[in-house]
């Protein structure tokens, strides 16, 4: 995920105005209640997923498709990244709003697996993050790519519970193909050189 730009911090910037007007609007219309929480969350988690999946196969999609258009975001995939990280610490702090003013029963439903695996996604996602921030591009380490696998999975595994539902099969459905892009991506860019050398 060795992305070349970081154009601004424009898109995480209205990524968190869009979801700050979004809480503001349903809080108008559902008032401070459990279900309003509730629906911000379930939101805000669909927007963190979808921003990740951009960042995650543009550049591979790249590889396979050079248009200006797929280059471009391509080329602001780190952005993408950072909108993403925006995003998924907004959900962090609804979830932190939900079990403090209505802990039950979703702190009783939580379970310490859970938590230690969704912060070490935490970990890595702040991790890159500042890496980004510091040098303006996706950084290229192995930490870096385990990390961006690791929260391929943990999303993969929350989509996974509820196929019952059409949002869940849709986007549990993307980040399956988004997987298959990026390994055929990889795959791709390994042959390339050997049938240059051959």
């Amino acid at each position: 995920m060795a992305t070349r730009n970081l154009s601004g911090y424009g898109l995480p910037i209205g990524v968190l105005a869009f979801s700050a007007a979004g809480t503001l609007v349903a809080i108008a219309a559902g008032g401070w209640t459990e279900e309003t929480v509730r629906l911000l969350v379930r939101l805000s988690a669909r927007l963190s997923v979808l921003l990740f999946l951009i960042a995650f196969v543009a550049e591979a999609l790249h590889e396979f498709n050079g248009s200006r258009g797929v280059r471009r975001i391509a080329e602001r995939a780190a952005a993408f990244f950072l909108a993403f990280a925006a995003s998924h610490i907004y959900h962090l702090a609804l979830l932190g709003v939900l079990a403090v003013w209505f802990p039950d029963p979703f702190v009783k439903e939580t379970e310490a697996l859970t938590v230690v695996g969704g912060g070490l996604a935490y970990a890595f996602l702040v991790g890159i993050a500042v890496a980004i921030v510091r040098t303006g591009h996706f950084p290229n380490g192995l930490l870096a790519t385990i990390g961006v696998y690791y929260i391929w999975v943990v999303f993969t595994r929350a989509y996974s519970y509820r196929l019952d539902d059409t949002v869940y099969v849709v986007i549990f459905a993307l980040l399956i193909v988004a997987f298959i892009v990026r390994v055929g991506a990889h795959l791709r860019s390994r042959r390339q050189p050997a049938e240059e050398i051959a």
